[in-house]
């Protein structure tokens, strides 16, 4: 029994082995980041294993995966998405007049009722790691040694490990909710206080692609704050691959303090990360279902009096019709055409025309029948 315990214990510490001087092949939605960690040393990093390629084997060595493929940050209330959870802002205050009992009119300005918006960011982990790969400073080794491997969430755990699989979604979500869920609230805050709560939810002249592009060089200042860094890229991003965008600019600001955009060519290795605004509702139910009911009432009204105004100039044309001869005389033709084709199915049908023209009918009982 000892001798087996032996051996077993031999053949498991040749596997082992053997396992850890494996080397790495990095999937196709993955970049592996290889490290030297000797028993005695620091670990350091070696270089990135892009997608297909395979890594060094050498024992004691670490490789960490991270995501190369089309992240999101989808708010849906169909459950379709990321989160359900909007992002809660406030709009721009309106107007109200009050009457008191003495019949004095007020007029104030109240604070806009908070909306709920719905958004979608998409973007990519910025993997670029240098010509030769081995960068590093470069963005990926940046993300994973600061965000990357600290721990997030109620569990403390970590984002990453040695696979794609066991990436942690938890982790990931949120260090989401400390940058990009926090730049939205940040820029949306701002944002949507330029602009009428009504206006927002029905999206009225096309205010919400007006309001994405005044956020958009806030957002996209704030996300990279609260990153530390160009981490994230846009959905145009490729890998190493430098590419061309239009970048949004503040220009200045407009007579109500508002900011105006401008449009600037650019081009480099990581397109900036946008936001898509997809949705606005009240965030008062409450005011939600009274605003649906005022606009219900409306439509009503105004089929009610579309109808009324066709059935007026109906009565209106049928009342200059009555009197214009030539259309009375029309009728009469019209009567007469109906008549004989009533009665051209009856036998005992005859129809009589008098010498002014005018027809009547007469059925009579003609003989042997």
């Amino acid at each position: 029994m000892k001798l087996r315990r032996g051996i077993l214990a031999g053949v498991l510490a040749l596997a082992t082995l053997a396992a850890a001087g494996c080397s790495d092949r990095a999937s196709y939605e993955e970049v592996l980041l290889y490290y030297k960690a000797g028993s005695l040393t620091a670990r350091q990093f070696q270089e990135c294993i892009p997608g297909g390629r395979k890594g060094p084997a050498n024992v004691n060595d670490q490789v960490f995966s991270v995501p190369s493929t089309l992240r999101t940050w989808d708010i849906r209330e169909d459950r379709s998405g990321d989160t359900t959870t909007p992002i809660d802002s406030g709009t721009k205050q309106g107007t109200v007049t009050t009457t008191n009992a003495a019949g004095v009119q007020t007029t104030e300005l109240r604070p806009g009722p908070h909306v709920a918006t719905f958004a979608t960011v998409k973007f990519f982990l910025n993997t670029n790691c240098g010509k030769d790969e081995k960068d590093g400073n470069a963005p990926v080794v940046r993300f994973f040694e600061t965000l990357g491997s600290r721990g997030w969430g109620p569990n403390n755990a970590k984002i990453f490990g040695s696979t794609a699989d066991s990436f942690n979604v938890q982790a990931w979500e949120a260090m989401l909710a400390s940058t990009i869920v926090a730049a939205e609230q940040k820029a949306l805050a701002a944002g949507t206080r330029l602009y009428l709560a009504d206006d927002l939810e029905a999206d009225a002249n096309g205010v919400r692609a007006e309001l994405e592009r005044r956020i958009t060089p806030m957002f996209q200042q704030e996300l990279r704050k609260a990153l530390g860094g160009d981490f994230f890229c846009g959905a145009d991003y490729r890998r190493n691959t430098e590419v061309q965008w239009t970048d949004l600019v503040q220009t200045g600001t407009d007579a109500d303090g508002a900011p105006v955009i401008g449009e600037k060519p650019n081009h480099g290795l990581c397109p900036p990360v946008r936001i898509s605004i997809t949705d606005v509702n009240f965030a008062d139910k409450g005011i939600a279902d009274a605003r649906a009911a005022v606009y219900r009432t409306e439509q009503e009204a105004k089929q009610k009096l579309i109808a009324a105004k066709a059935e007026l100039d109906r009565a209106n044309l049928l009342g200059q019709a009555a009197a214009n001869e030539a259309y009375v005389r029309y009728q009469e033709i019209q009567a007469q055409l109906a008549m004989a084709e009533a009665c051209k199915n009856n036998s005992n049908c005859t129809v009589i025309v008098d010498t002014s023209g005018h027809a009547a009918v007469q059925v009579q009982q003609r003989a042997g029948k």
